[in-house]
Parts: C-alpha cells; sequence; structure tokens
C-alpha cells in the first residue's frame, strides 16, 4: 500500500510553477528601465526573461500590455527564442510581460516596463538648410548686407535656387516625435505655408525625427520669416527662421552657353586680327612697344573652386571676419615648440578678447599654438608648396570648425568634436616676412608618440632606479581612454566625410588634463574617397589598397587608427622598425599583421586586428570602434592596473 501511494505521488505531482534559474535566486517580478535612444534591447537576457531553467513541459510566452501576445515581425523579431527591439524610440515605451508556463497550468511571470525620461516642457527643435542655400563665403561675397551672414537661423540662397529646410527634432529625444507644420509670416500675421499663392512650387518630406521642406526656384516674391511648428500633449513650440533671397552677381562662372559659344567666337576673331597684327607690326616696327601682360584669373570661393589664394588680399576675402587675427594681438614672447618641413611651431600667451572664437565675458590670459608658413628658401616652388600646404590644411581646418559649431548648435549628448584640435584663428606676419600663419588651441602635454615614450622613460627608471614615483602614473584604463577619445574624434570627422589619409600618435595632441586631440590636416580631404598620385606618404600606416593603389577611404583611415592604437598599447613603439616600404608591401600581402603589443589585453589586440583586414568593407567602423573601446573601458575599471615594465618585453621587438 506504501508503494502504491508513492507511486501515485511520483506519477502525478503537485503542478508547481517553474523553477527559476539560479542567477536569479531573488523573487522580482518587474523591472524598470530608461534605455537609450536607438540602444538594442534584448529580452533574451537574464536581467530580463531568460529566468527560468527551459524544460520540456515549460513554454515561454511574450505579451503586450493590452494583453496581445508578441509574435515575431518585422517591427519585433525574435532571437533564439526571445523578442528584440533593435532600436528603441517612444514607441516601443511600455509594459512588457514575460510568462512561463507549465502544460499543467502553473506560471511565473516578469514584467519589463521600458520607459523615457521625459522633460516637462514643450517640443524644440533646430533648423537646418540641408540643400541650395549659400555657403558663409558666399554670402559674405554676394550678399548686399554681409553682416548678417553666420547669424543663428538665417540663411540666404540665389534667386531662383531650389532650398530645402529641415526641422530636426531635438526633444523629446526618442518620440514619439511630433509633426511639423510650416508657416510664413504675411502682412503681420502667421499663415500655413500651403496657403500662399504659390504654394505649388513646394514639396514636403516626413521622416522618423525630422520633417523637411523643399521650395523649388525660390525668388523675392516669398516671404523673408518661416516657422516650423512642432507640438505634442506638451505643449507647442514655433521656431522661427529667416530665409533672404538675393541676385547673384554676374560672373564668368554663370555666363551661359550660348553667350560662351559667341564669346569664344568673338575672341577667337580678335586674337586672328591680333596676330595678324602684332606681326605686320613685327615687320614694320621692329622697336615697337611691348604687349601689356594680363593675367585673368577666376574668383571664385573655396566651395565652388580649388583654387587657393594667391596673396593676402585674396586669403582676406575667402576668411570670415571671426577668423581674422592680427599678428600683433599675439603676444610679444613666442617660443618655437616644433617644427617640419613647411612651417614651424611658436606658443604665444593672448587676451581672449582679442581671439574671437574663444572671447568670453571675462578678458582671460590663454596660451594657444601658432603654426607659421615659414620656408627660409629661394626656390620659388618650395615657397609655393609651403604656402599649399598651410592653405588646404586651413581650409580643411575651417570646415571641421564649421561642423563642429553646427554640432553644438545641435546641443547633441555626443561631444567626439572635442577630440579634435580648434581652429581660433589666422592671418599673416606683418612685413617683410608676410607669412600666413594658424592659430589653434594649445595642447601642453605636446603629441602623443613623445607623451607615451616619455611615459616609457619614466616607468624604467622607476623600476631600475629604484626612484620615486613621478606624479604621472598610467594604468591600462588610460591607454583604453586615449584609443577611445582617438576613435570618437575619427568618428566625428568620419560622419562630416572627412578622410585624414595621416593618422598617427605623432598626429595626435594631447592636453593638459590628458585628453586627445587630433590634428595636422595637411593631408586630410573633405570627401569619403582620395587617390594620391605623387607626395611623401606615412607607408606603415598606410591599409594595404592604398600602399598598392594610393586610394584612401575611411576604411583606409580604419587601419591607420589600428596601428595607432598598436602605438598607444606599445608605449610609443615604432611599427615595422627595421622594414622598408616594398617589405611592409610584401610583409601585409603574405597575410602577416603587426604583432600582439605588450599592455594591450587579448579583446583589445582583437579590436586592432579587426581594423586590418584586407578587405575594407569586412573593418571595423569608428562608430563600432568607439562602442567597443568604451566597453572595454568600462570593463577594465573595475580594475585597473598601473603599468609596469615587469614581465613584459619592450625592446627587440619590431612587428
Amino acid at each position: 500500500m506504501i508503494n502504491l501511494l508513492f507511486l501515485i505521488h511520483f506519477v502525478f505531482p503537485d503542478c508547481i510553477p517553474p523553477s527559476r534559474l539560479p542567477s536569479d535566486s531573488k523573487i522580482r517580478r518587474k523591472k524598470t528601465i530608461e534605455p537609450d535612444c536607438g540602444e538594442r534591447i534584448d529580452f533574451g537576457i537574464p536581467e530580463l526573461c531568460r529566468k527560468w531553467l527551459i524544460e520540456d513541459d515549460i513554454g515561454l510566452t511574450f505579451w503586450y500590455s493590452n494583453g496581445t501576445q508578441i509574435k515575431g515581425n518585422e517591427l519585433f523579431p525574435f532571437t533564439n527564442g526571445y523578442p528584440v527591439i533593435t532600436s528603441f524610440d517612444g514607441d516601443f515605451a511600455e509594459t512588457y510581460l514575460c510568462k512561463a508556463e507549465r502544460s499543467c497550468g502553473a506560471e511565473d511571470h516578469f514584467q519589463i516596463s521600458l520607459d523615457i525620461e521625459q522633460e516637462s516642457s514643450s517640443p524644440r527643435a533646430h533648423i537646418e538648410c540641408v540643400e541650395g542655400c549659400s555657403s558663409h563665403t558666399e554670402c559674405q561675397r554676394e550678399f548686399p548686407d554681409p553682416g548678417k551672414c553666420g547669424r543663428p537661423n538665417f540663411f540666404t540662397a540665389a534667386s531662383g535656387s531650389s532650398v530645402t529646410f529641415v526641422c530636426n527634432v531635438r526633444y523629446p529625444s526618442c518620440g514619439p516625435f511630433p509633426k511639423a507644420s510650416w508657416k510664413v509670416f504675411v502682412d503681420g500675421s502667421w499663415i500655413p505655408i500651403n496657403n500662399l499663392n504659390f504654394s505649388d512650387s513646394i514639396s514636403f518630406s516626413y521622416h522618423n525625427q525630422y520633417e523637411s521642406l523643399t521650395i523649388n526656384s525660390i525668388d523675392a516674391q516669398w516671404p523673408k520669416l518661416f516657422s516650423c511648428t512642432l507640438e505634442n500633449s506638451l505643449g507647442v513650440e514655433d521656431t522661427i527662421f529667416e530665409m533672404d533671397v538675393f541676385m547673384k552677381k554676374i560672373s564668368i562662372l554663370n555666363i551661359g552657353k550660348t553667350t560662351w559659344i559667341i564669346s569664344a567666337t568673338v575672341i577667337g576673331s580678335l586674337l586672328i586680327f591680333g596676330v595678324g597684327a602684332l606681326l605686320k607690326s613685327k615687320i614694320m616696327k621692329p622697336e615697337g612697344l611691348k604687349p601689356i601682360q594680363v593675367n585673368l584669373k577666376m574668383r571664385s570661393g573655396w566651395e565652388e573652386a580649388p583654387l587657393l589664394p594667391q596673396n593676402q588680399a585674396d586669403f582676406d576675402n575667402h576668411i570670415p571676419a571671426h577668423y581674422l587675427i592680427q599678428y600683433e594681438l599675439l603676444g610679444g614672447n613666442k617660443m618655437e615648440i616644433g617644427n617640419g618641413c613647411f612651417g614651424v611651431v611658436y606658443t604665444s600667451v593672448v587676451n581672449t578678447d582679442d581671439i574671437p572664437v574663444i572671447r568670453s565675458e571675462i578678458n582671460e590670459k590663454q596660451r594657444v599654438a601658432l603654426k607659421v608658413g615659414r620656408v627660409e628658401t629661394a626656390n620659388p616652388e618650395e615657397q609655393k608648396m609651403a604656402l599649399e600646404s598651410l592653405f588646404k590644411e586651413l581650409k580643411i581646418m575651417m570646415k571641421v570648425a564649421e561642423y563642429r559649431q553646427r554640432f553644438i548648435e545641435q546641443n547633441q549628448d555626443r561631444n567626439y568634436h572635442q577630440y579634435v584640435i580648434q581652429l581660433l584663428g589666422c592671418g599673416w606676419t606683418p612685413e617683410p616676412t608676410k607669412w600666413p600663419f594658424l592659430v589653434i588651441e594649445y595642447a601642453e602635454n605636446g603629441d602623443l608618440l613623445k607623451f607615451l615614450r616619455n611615459v616609457l622613460k619614466d616607468i624604467r627608471e622607476r623600476r631600475e632606479d629604484g626612484a620615486k614615483a613621478s606624479s604621472l602614473r598610467l594604468t591600462d584604463g588610460d591607454l583604453i581612454k586615449f584609443a577611445f577619445q582617438v576613435a570618437a574624434g575619427m568618428c566625428f570627422l568620419s560622419e562630416n566625410n572627412f578622410v585624414h589619409r595621416d593618422l598617427a600618435a605623432r598626429n595626435v595632441l594631447v592636453s593638459s588634463d590628458l585628453t586627445m586631440k587630433i590634428s595636422d590636416f595637411g593631408l586630410s580631404k573633405e570627401e569619403n574617397y582620395y587617390r594620391s598620385s605623387r607626395g611623401k606618404l606615412p607607408w606603415k600606416w598606410m591599409a594595404l589598397e592604398s600602399i598598392k593603389e594610393h586610394k584612401f577611404t575611411t576604411q583606409s583611415d580604419v587601419w591607420a587608427f589600428g596601428v595607432t592604437m598598436w602605438e598607444i598599447f606599445s608605449l610609443g613603439n615604432a611599427p615595422y622598425q627595421t622594414k622598408t616600404a616594398q617589405e611592409v608591401k610584401d610583409f601585409l600581402e603574405d597575410g602577416n599583421r603587426l604583432a600582439h603589443p605588450p599592455f594591450a589585453s587579448r579583446s583589445i589586440y582583437q579590436i586592432m586586428a579587426d581594423c586590418w583586414k584586407s578587405n575594407p568593407r569586412e573593418r571595423q567602423t569608428f562608430a563600432s570602434l568607439t562602442e567597443d573601446l568604451e566597453r572595454e573601458l568600462h570593463i577594465c575599471q573595475s580594475n585597473e592596473r598601473v603599468l609596469d615594465v615587469h614581465g613584459h618585453e619592450i625592446t627587440g621587438y619590431e612587428v
């Protein structure tokens, strides 16, 4: 009888709820999280829905708050049996239910509440002209009132241009995004833009986080004041901007095709007539007057033609007024801190009131760096190369500054622009030298390569001589932070279509608080793709396709970043120390890569190796590199170690 009861109890056990995982011993019923906009949320992690020991008689289901079961679809795909939100936004902000149920009916459940931290304020927007508006340089050159150029929310365009404005939603950052409505100011009141008599020339395009307005062939009939209105449950907000239309000055660039043909015919006839007359005069009057040499130059802004300034007046016409600096305002005592093929770098102390870019309410003293395009040579070709090098760098840095300002105005959370050196101004040295110069922010600790080598020297001295510890003792976490900041700076540049072409530790500057600053834009190009045909190139930092074909892209910058990481985690060792350019090429084509540097973990070295894949499309992006290094930094913070040479062979290895 006892055996029978035991058998009955064994065959028909109590219907108990599913067992929790050992790692989830606490019986919690709900978790509330506030994801970032765009964050991936995988329900299949222990903190969320993977809480139960899965057995044959247990089924997992997932539910919305309204009682509807979540089924796999394009909006809510499943991975390994669990739902995944690939990119979080406000539409996903609700409470979800994970339910584990036995076949006998016993169940256990867990609630996940996804919230958005909302402010109690109206939505906010930022206006941007993405197509058709004149550049700052063109505005100053063509617009009748150039003093207005560069003001916030002020745009200009030549009559007949097609312009596109974007109303970017700045808040709420994760939706649900309010839909924009466009208005214009006419006869003392705001009216919907669709009510204009010529509204057939406009079109709209709605996107997740912004709405665009396109006006085809805008002219002076259009009102000057526009508004983008955002409305949600918290309120209504109008963002007003001004659009002014001007008649473009007559330029050789604007002459039509027919006029070109007529002009060419007339000029050709005149040339034939002139040559005949000249020959006749040569025969009749051997001692005749010499003809006047006329130098016709096409005047154009940097945005429209790749022409470079030829003299100070041309230079000044290209530069916005807030960047022009008088040399006399740069302090009296200047100390040389570096030099290169085409210039010298000095440091000087200035008053912030004298530098518009860094002007503040309190006039302060600030140290800056001064890069002078000085070439003490009588060779005209070398002088020309020096000027071109400096002007090209200035052009790139001005575009970087433009994107930096736009980034700041949009008030975005990421501040990656801080990891790129900032242009403060430019000008000419006084007579008799007349050399152009750039003023940039000063980085107290010099370039990263020398900084790392000084750190290594300090470590050796501490070990060998038993010297007291210096004030600077770096950890492995510091090296990861350096790499992260360089990746973040390159992320900012690459997202704005800059190819650096010369990324290396020697071209990264280190500020007083050990912030990395990407610099030296002499080889940079403001485009996604650049093919070089001449000039000295940094072979040991170049990608395989750059060595073979002189092809430079953002992906080749990623390769160079991998080598820069290798420099960081070897504390300034030289890559491929004894190899020539041809030997480096053969070495890489054979599938070899730089070896594991002594101060890098396995995961850090794997990040480097992913930068050196032969196929450029298989390499990481700077965005993914930034994410990986940020994650490594968080992992390292729990177990940071002071750098030491003990146990590391840091001499004698070359790859």
